[in-house]
Order: structure tokens, then sequence, then C-alpha cells
């Protein structure tokens, strides 16, 4: 049994090392990608291959961050942050998303000057640069297709990944009409389509990790939903002082005052049990924090108005 139980551990670390280094991959081929496209862009006067330059480096941000998060999700809570570490990732990912924003505004700026101003553009560099960069782009959609399945992180940056390829093959295509008709006019404007794109997923992304940051509640919950599951119980006289939030993505907490008739305590314990099972198993609630109070003690009525309202 003992055997078991130790290969189990070892195949389970097996499979965290074979995903460490899928990501660090995944990182390297994104970053290296980034830098090649730059220097590329720079040298044929590309402002679309600096656009997808930038929509790599962004990918490549998120799995810079998706690795240290996983690194850093292993340690233990302590004295200092009693919550762990788990959101150390939100705020590597706004900084990341309020680096791309940035820098997307900025090419969009530059494009329009370029509209105004038009320069010659060397469809030929774009090309191989684009090629290289869809032909990597999608070997990293294979690296990241097998993780993605159990962690919503990776997930994320398998399907922005496809995006990738989308925009590599755009300016693959941008390129090839600039080689064969002269058509540099196409550089601004899939410049500002691919940067527009950017900054529609990013300001989104940006808006999840801030109102995470926040305590938000998650925006699939239902807290009225909740409130009546706990009124549902039998001896539940009231439910007030809820508060949901998500201590990162995926993992959400709630803390509410349950008010109850008098039972004594091996009852009340039953009845939390329930409660917590069914906030678990019905809700997705993780962890949650059940104060009790006896109805000659609480305030009354958020029960009987949740009861009125669904007559």
């Amino acid at each position: 049994m003992a055997e078991h139980g130790t290969h189990s551990h070892s195949h389970s670390a097996e499979l965290n090392d074979l995903s460490t280094s899928r990501l660090v991959w995944a990182v390297a081929i994104n970053l290296g990608l980034t830098l090649v496209e730059v220097v590329v862009g720079v040298m044929a006067g590309s402002l679309m291959l600096l656009a997808d330059a930038l929509h790599n480096f962004s990918d490549g941000g998120a799995l810079v961050v998706a690795l240290i998060a996983r690194r850093i999700s292993r340690r233990s809570a302590n004295e200092r942050f009693t919550f762990g570490y788990r959101r150390a990732e939100l705020v590597g990912a706004i900084v990341n998303l309020t680096t791309l924003i940035v820098i997307g505004l900025y090419l969009i700026y530059e494009a329009f000057v370029r509209l105004a101003s038009p320069h010659p553009v060397a469809g030929g560099p774009v090309m191989i640069a684009a090629g290289v960069a869809l032909a990597l782009n999608l070997f990293t959609v294979l690296l990241l297709r097998s993780m993605a399945r159990g962690n919503l992180n990776v997930r994320a940056a398998f399907v922005h990944h496809l995006a990738d390829a989308l925009s590599s093959l755009a300016v693959l295509l941008g390129g090839g009409a600039i080689a064969l008709w002269g058509w540099s006019v196409l550089d601004p404007i899939l410049t500002i389509a691919i940067a527009v794109y950017i900054l529609i997923h990013g300001s989104a992304m940006f808006r999840q990790a801030a109102t995470t940051l926040m305590n938000a509640s998650p925006p699939q919950a239902d807290v009225a939903a909740l409130i009546r599951a706990m009124c549902g119980f039998p001896d539940v006289v009231n439910v007030h002082h809820v508060h949901l939030w998500e201590l990162h993505e995926g993992e959400q907490s709630l803390e509410a005052h349950v008010v109850i008739e008098r039972h004594d305590a091996t009852e009340i314990e039953e009845i939390k049990r329930r409660i917590k099972t069914a906030l678990r198993d019905d809700h997705g609630i993780g962890h949650s924090t059940l104060e009790f109070e006896f109805d000659d003690e609480g305030p009354r009525g958020e029960c009987a108005d949740e009861t009125e309202m669904q007559h």
C-alpha cells in the first residue's frame, strides 16, 4: 500500500516536471520569436510584424506568469501571508497587461502616422519572419494541448496561441501582397487590426484580474441563489453578512452569518456540515466560513423575503 502511494506520488511529480518543462520551452519559443520579429520588423520597416511580435510577447508574458505562479503556489501559507501566495499570479498579470495595453495604443498611433505618410516595407523578410512565427506558434499549441485540459491559465494560453497563429498567417499574407504588388498600405491597416484585437482581449483580462484583486464576487456567481439555498435548510431563519470572493481564479470562498432556531452543539455542527457540503457540491465553493446565531439574537426576515419572492 505504501509502495503504491510512493509510486503515485512519484508519477505525479514526473507529470509536474514534464508540465513545467513544456512551459519553459513555450516561454523560450515565444520570447525568442518576439526578438526575431522585432529585429526583422525594424529592418523591414514593418509595423504589422512589430504588432505580431507584441502579440507573441503578451502570450510569452502570460506563460511566464503561469510558470512563476506554478512555483510560487507550492509555497505554504505563513504568518505573514496567511492566504498563501496564489495572488502573485494576478499581480503579475496586471503588470503584463498594463504594458501590453500601452504598447498596443502606441502601435495604433504609429499606424495612423504611417497611413498619413506611407513608408516602404520589405515584404520578403516579413513573409519569412511571419512564416517562422506561424510554424512556432503551431508547435507551441501542440506543446500546450495536453496541459490545457487541467489548468485554466494554460488553457487560456493555448487558445491565445491559436489566435497568434492566425495573426501570423495574416501577416504572412500581408507580406506576400506587399512583396508581389507593393501594397504597403496593408502594413498599417493590419497593424491596427492586430492591435485592436490585442486591446480588446487585454482589457477584458485586465478587468477580470482587477476585480478579483478587489474581492469582487466571481462573474458567474449568483449571491441571491446562494442565500436561497442556505435558507432552504430546515431551522434556518435568516442568512446575512454574506461575502463571496475568489482568492484566485477558480477558488471561491464564502463567509456568512446563519441565524437558526436554538439547538444543542451537536445539531448545530450537523446543520453546518450539510450547508457546507451543499455549497461545495452544488455551487463550487471550496472554502466557507459560517457563523451561527440564534433567532432571538440575530436579525430576521431575509429568508422570509426569499420565500415570498418564490410564491
